[in-house]
């Protein structure tokens, strides 16, 4: 078998789902379009110099200049005063999101199924819209590294785009030196996972849409548009309720056999 990438969303796929920026437009009871905080939160480059314990001690506030940027372009997005104080509670809410809430779950079998696909030599990556310090969070908190090398992790935040964006996915085949069908995304999004990786590479990538909610999700409805739209065949992606049902189908797409 040649080179083939097997391409993970994180958020609802390897970890909960979970979005500080949902949680700040609660929380400040503000009307706002969730996509555009979202680019704020996830799609802005950002680098920084704060490790994973600096962050978590909370100190780099007022001190850092990247997340101070990065703060007050949350607060114009969610249309709040930029003040010391709601940039702190920003900062709470992402601390929160990832501590207590990324790690509440994870799938059945997850790490037994990432073994098992390493061992088939596939190169497995992540590709998310993430927020910072996600990527830290990942390398300092989770078993995911075993299975997952650093350089094939990509996060929104530090390409500069979300996956809705058309280049996000060949920013990441790109930098992946992979050919889209020789990728297989597997995501718990339709839109951002399934349709923005088919529609960016003309179907020629591969596609599971991992339903955890086991078919109650309400996304039957935006497939079948979107699909309507397009070339159907091209758009055929396989769909999962189980996450050790992942292997299986991703050899029936490389090997050609679908459905």
């Amino acid at each position: 078998m040649g080179r083939k990438a097997v391409i993970f969303d994180l958020f609802g796929t390897l970890i909960k789902a979970t979005s500080p920026e949902n949680r700040a437009i609660e929380y400040f009871k503000t009307n706002v379009q969730h996509s555009s905080v979202q680019r704020k939160f996830c799609g802005a480059l950002f680098d920084s110099k704060i490790t994973w314990e600096g962050f978590l001690d909370g100190c780099f506030i007022k001190k850092d200049s990247s997340w101070n940027i990065y703060l007050e372009n949350c607060c114009k997005s969610l249309k709040i005063d930029n003040t010391i104080k709601n940039h702190k509670k920003i900062y709470e809410i992402i601390k929160s999101t990832l501590l207590n809430d990324a790690l509440s779950w994870i799938p059945e079998k997850r790490n037994e199924i990432l073994e098992q696909l390493k061992k088939d030599k596939y190169i497995l990556s992540i590709a998310s819209n993430a927020f910072p310090p996600t990527l830290d969070f990942i390398l300092n908190c989770t078993s995911l590294p075993r299975f997952i090398k650093k350089e094939n992790i990509f996060v929104s935040y530090k390409i500069g785009k979300v996956k809705t964006d058309p280049d996000f996915y060949w920013d990441v085949l790109n930098k992946l030196d992979i050919h889209p069908e020789d990728a297989m995304i597997i995501g718990d999004s339709w839109k951002s996972d399934i349709y923005s990786s088919k529609k960016a590479t003309k179907g020629k990538i591969g596609g599971i849409l991992y339903d955890s909610c086991e078919g109650k999700r309400d996304i039957d409805g935006g497939i079948n548009e979107e699909i309507k739209m397009n070339n159907s065949e091209s758009y055929r992606f396989y769909r999962v309720t189980e996450f050790s049902k992942i292997p299986e189908r991703t050899e029936n797409f490389f090997n050609k056999i679908i459905f």
